[in-house]
């Protein structure tokens, strides 16, 4: 998409033919983008375009290749969902309009298909997460203590179960959330400096956790490894001001 405005929050998967998808932003019409490759050429279509939307997109594939993306409408400050019906038709709803939500989305689909979306509640300086169950939306506070929530990246294992990275703004420090069959859990990831922003996380073979992101203080490039019970911390790029 070579369209002026075009390209901000960007989110790529990739589908069973590894032909690339991509949820994006016009910031220049202010609306949210969608482009799918056939391996051939690209097909840019627009999602949804009623008023400021798009911002924070974030896309998953569900088994039949078609596309979930999670979004912020900037017009009315709520959390939106686009969920493609069939290649040139999308049913767009509202899913939480409770104060200014919507911001940092992060979306993943479970086993069967329904959206689960992590984001940024701004009123409330919390992190939530919006669990889709066949009927409704399930909105759910994850973590409330101070102003959290902030570039959250979610990421589901085989039994569905969550996993969030996050920054924490209040201690400025990186933050997990996970279910494990005990229960719900948070850990503190790194706190030596103003560390946590722009957070992605995925985990490896054995279900445990890797997670990049920025060290403010610094300026580089961090990741965090849960290895052997506990978190290893590398520096990954320090030359400059990177990550």
């Amino acid at each position: 998409d070579y369209t002026s405005g075009a390209g901000l929050y960007t989110s790529i998967k990739l589908d069973s033919q590894q032909n690339a998808h991509i949820a994006y932003y016009n910031a220049d019409d202010q609306d949210l983008m969608y482009a799918a490759s056939n391996g051939v050429a690209w097909t840019n279509v627009t999602v949804d375009s009623s008023n400021n939307v798009g911002l924070y997109a974030s896309l998953a594939l569900d088994s039949a290749g078609m596309a979930h993306i999670s979004y912020y409408d900037a017009s009315n400050h709520d959390l939106k969902y686009a969920a493609q019906t069939s290649p040139t038709t999308w049913s767009i709803s509202k899913v939480d309009s409770s104060g200014d939500v919507g911001q940092f989305t992060s979306i993943a689909l479970t086993t069967d298909g329904k959206p689960q979306i992590s984001y940024y509640d701004v009123s409330r300086g919390d992190l939530k997460l919006a669990q889709w169950t066949g009927t409704s939306w399930n909105i759910i506070l994850i973590d409330g203590a101070g102003d959290v929530g902030l570039f959250s990246s979610l990421v589901l294992d085989s039994q569905n179960r969550v996993y969030i990275s996050y920054y924490d703004y209040s201690n400025h420090q990186l933050k997990y959330f996970s279910t494990p069959p005990s229960g719900w859990s948070y850990q503190i990831v790194d706190n030596s400096a103003d560390v946590g922003r722009y957070s992605s996380l995925v985990l490896d073979s054995q279900g445990n956790p890797r997670i990049s992101y920025y060290d403010n203080t610094n300026g580089n490039l961090k990741f965090a490894a849960w290895i052997n019970s506990h978190w290893e911390i590398q520096t990954v790029d320090s030359l400059g001001d990177v990550g």
